[in-house]
């Protein structure tokens, strides 16, 4: 069975929330899940009170480096729950612990969703030649806006270095770019989510109404652009898909740029999203 460890900036854009969502639903196996990017401690509490409510406390929670001491997008979903009282493993060394859960995991996956706050400083002696990093980053011939123009990526652009540190560091990487992970559920899919009892589904909804919505242009009866949940069904699926396979290099600004001298990697250029709105129903009971 794969191991996988999660790297999130949950509580920045809710996309994160749906992710780690379906990652737990999944059954797949989970060694960590460390939050990066930002006030990383609030962010730790959002992830606590997922898996406290899903009673997977089990997974252990590492704390990255923490960039600013601004409240996350999702403040309001953890005023009233009690770090105090979480059972689970929280670990405010999360760079330690990270290094640690790959040097005993030597062939896992890690799930990027956050900028390269995290992983670009993990440790120059620890052996990464076998973990396959499948990460949320870059735009190749389609944006933000869905035309066919490319777009500087948020993941890339919070931390540039960071990124150009991770293409370095890794030998195995898949990027999922904006190009195939605008996934949003609507509908009748949507309708049966917001009717689901499951718990998953008022996680989700629960973060939908304290997310700040002038920043997230919530419309009713759909959900916002869903870029992790994709690169979680990815990671999850990774013989699904059409991969191409390049070398690419990050411009001064964050565009990412095919490079005949550049890092290689491979990234998704075709990817079935209707499934993975299939099986998220299927997780729901719905």
């Amino acid at each position: 069975m794969k191991s996988f460890i999660i790297d999130t900036d949950v509580g920045s854009d809710v996309d994160d929330v749906w992710a780690l969502v379906y990652m737990i639903l999944s059954g797949v196996n989970i060694k960590l899940i460390i939050v990066s990017h930002r006030n990383t401690f609030e962010k730790a509490k959002i992830v606590a009170k997922i898996l406290a409510i899903e009673g997977r406390t089990d997974i252990p929670i590492a704390i990255g480096p923490t960039t600013s001491l601004d409240k996350t997008r999702l403040n309001s979903f953890i005023e009233d729950f009690d770090l105090s009282n979480y059972t689970g493993l929280i670990e405010s060394e999360g760079l330690a612990l990270l290094n640690e859960t790959i040097r005993k995991n030597p062939n896992c996956t890690i799930l990027g969703l956050s900028p390269a706050t995290t992983l670009s400083k993990i440790s120059d002696t620890l052996d990464i030649s076998s973990v396959k990093l499948i990460q949320m980053a870059g735009s190749f011939s389609r944006g933000y806006d869905e035309t066919n123009r490319p777009s500087i990526e948020w993941n890339i652009k919070e931390d540039i270095d960071g990124f150009r540190s991770v293409l370095q560091r890794f030998q195995n990487i898949l990027l999922v770019p904006l190009d195939v992970a605008g996934l949003v559920i609507c509908g009748k899919d949507y309708s049966k989510i917001e009717q689901s009892q499951h718990w998953a589904a008022h996680v989700i909804l629960d973060c939908y109404k304290v997310w700040d919505s002038k920043w997230s242009r919530i419309t009713e009866g759909r959900s916002s652009k869903l870029f992790d949940l994709v690169a979680a069904d990815i990671a999850i699926h990774q013989d699904v898909g059409l991969y191409t396979s390049c070398q690419i290099e990050v411009s001064d600004d964050g565009f990412t740029k095919i490079a005949p001298y550049g890092a290689k990697i491979s990234y998704v250029s075709e990817y079935p999203t209707q499934n993975i709105t299939n099986s998220l129903l299927r997780y729901l009971d719905v």
